[in-house]
């Protein structure tokens, strides 16, 4: 992203701050036992799993989503605020690792129950 912004390829910005961000959250569920190739139902999961305890970025993650349809489909760059897009991923990407690194068994048993019941 930081070489795609003296570009002006601002589309390609918004596309990789999605994927960042949805590739982490993949990791995430698959540490969890969760495989999901749809993008709609990988949020679902996320923010089902993680909206209690991580609501903003289970927020981040369905409003990089929207933000990335718009800009993709229908060039839509309204309201994408690139000093912010680019630092808020890093975060959200340091923040899901950390979600990713602090996993125990226990909480990989509590999130599995969890899903057990849907």
């Amino acid at each position: 992203m930081d070489t795609l912004a003296p570009a002006k390829v601002e589309e390609w910005i918004v596309e990789t701050s999605y994927y960042a961000k949805y590739f982490v959250v993949s990791a995430l569920l698959a540490s969890v036992g969760v495989r999901s190739k749809n993008h709609a139902c990988t949020a679902e999961f996320f923010e089902f799993l993680f909206r209690g305890s991580h609501p903003t970025l289970t927020a981040d993650l369905k409003a990089a989503r929207g933000k990335r349809v718009g800009a993709i489909y229908n060039a839509a760059m309204a309201g994408v605020d690139f000093k912010v897009l680019v630092p808020n991923t890093k975060v959200f990407v340091t923040d899901v690792e950390g979600i990713i690194n602090g996993l125990r068994s226990t909480d990989i048993a509590r999130l599995r129950s969890q899903l057990s019941g849907i």
